[in-house]
């Protein structure tokens, strides 16, 4: 029994029969097609179908008249097998072939197409798991008349802002014109990228001094984007000068980090990670305030969550931080929130800047309800210890 299985090559063969069935056959039809034309500098006969593409009349060498139409993109390939049509071989044989290496191709475009689709999908995910990593923010359009204390006052807010492992300063770059007038622009690093985002959150298109001048709305971006961009031709040219002028004194562009240098890193980056698992972001350390009263300026706030439900949904935490970041800062500046996620009574301590600030507040929002419960508010005597986890 004759198999009853059709090639793929033998379908091509009929979709391209079928494509072509309402095309002129001869020559002398081609004038009065309408979507017919003839080609001046090729001299051959073209046609254009409903579906936009182009075709081209192949001529049999024997039967000027007849031949076979193909797409114009395939006549390298028909002028390969004109042979087949002296030697009288033009059949669906020649046409499977031709077809089969149409489709062949076809597949290698439909799998470069799939290859460049899955880069750039890598490109993404590689570019949005360093977003996610960033822990710099760049702000612009802040006052000409700030300084650095000021912007860490601000931008405290949103976490733990990191220091510089020799000077202990906070890692905060302004920038300044040539005639040393500041930009407005400055580059902060925060501990983790966490609090980056959160800045951006809190920040972005507000007030720098809340309504006490008319300079606009900061723009707060991950400095990912923002910095190199900012980061322009006249200051890479002066870093090349440095590296060149202590070349040529004799000494090298960047000294190599010690072995004590790499104990102070490791050492600041642990007391870090101490002062943000403890809470301790203090904008004292940076400005001339008081320590003395530093946990009367602490409210300890309690039935803020259940460890059941933090469990059940993480993304609590954020929503917890900014909800009582909006009930507090009515009241005066606020440089700390921390959540004790290990304390079943909900615990989380909020630190302001003046003792004034804390007693309103805590006046305020004692007793409050809170996701259906009633909290309670009591400032700190700097003796409890709470579990972070």
């Amino acid at each position: 029994m004759a198999s009853t299985n059709i090639s793929s090559a033998e379908q091509n063969v009929a979709s391209t029969a079928h494509s072509t069935e309402s095309f002129p056959k001869t020559r002398n039809l081609f004038p009065s097609d309408e979507r017919c034309y003839l080609s001046l500098d090729e001299q051959e006969w073209h046609l254009e179908d409903e579906m936009g593409n182009d075709w081209t009349f192949v001529m049999n060498p024997q039967d000027r008249e007849h031949g076979i139409w193909t797409l114009t993109s395939q006549v390298e390939e028909a002028a390969r097998n004109a042979a087949s049509f002296a030697a009288g071989a033009w059949t669906a044989e020649a046409v499977a072939r031709m077809e089969a290496a149409r489709a062949e191709r076809n597949e290698k475009r439909r799998q470069d197409e799939e290859l460049e689709r899955e880069e750039a999908a890598q490109r993404q995910r590689r570019e949005e798991d360093e977003r996610n990593q960033t822990r710099a923010i760049f702000v612009t359009n802040l006052p000409l008349d700030t300084d650095s204390a000021e912007i860490y006052n601000v931008f405290c807010r949103a976490g733990l802002i990191d220091e510089s492992w020799d000077t202990d300063a906070p890692r905060i770059k302004m920038y300044f014109h040539e005639n040393g007038e500041f930009k407005g622009e400055a580059l902060i690093v925060y501990f983790e990228p966490a609090y980056a985002r959160r800045a951006i959150r809190l920040f972005h298109k507000t007030d720098f001094r809340k309504g006490m001048d008319d300079d606009g709305d900061m723009t707060v971006e991950l400095a990912d984007s923002a910095y190199k961009e900012h980061d322009t031709n006249a200051e890479r040219a002066a870093d090349e000068q440095a590296a060149q002028q202590a070349t040529q004194q004799g000494r090298p562009p960047r000294r190599r980090l010690t072995e004590s240098d790499k104990a102070k890193i490791k050492a600041k980056k642990e007391e870090m990670t101490k002062r943000k698992d403890w809470g301790i972001d203090e904008v004292e350390e940076h400005t001339d305030r008081d320590t003395s009263n530093k946990w009367e300026r602490m409210l300890v706030v309690k039935g803020m969550f259940t460890p059941e439900k933090l469990a059940s949904d993480p993304s609590l935490l954020e929503d917890i931080r900014e909800d009582l970041m909006d009930m507090c800062e009515k009241f005066g500046q606020v440089t700390a929130i921390v959540i004790w996620e290990g304390e079943p009574a909900g615990v989380v301590t909020v630190r302001f800047t003046t003792v004034e600030a804390a007693v309103a507040c805590q006046k305020a929002i004692n007793g409050k309800g809170y996701d259906g419960v009633d909290i309670f508010v009591r400032h700190s005597d700097g003796l409890e210890k709470f579990k972070r986890r």
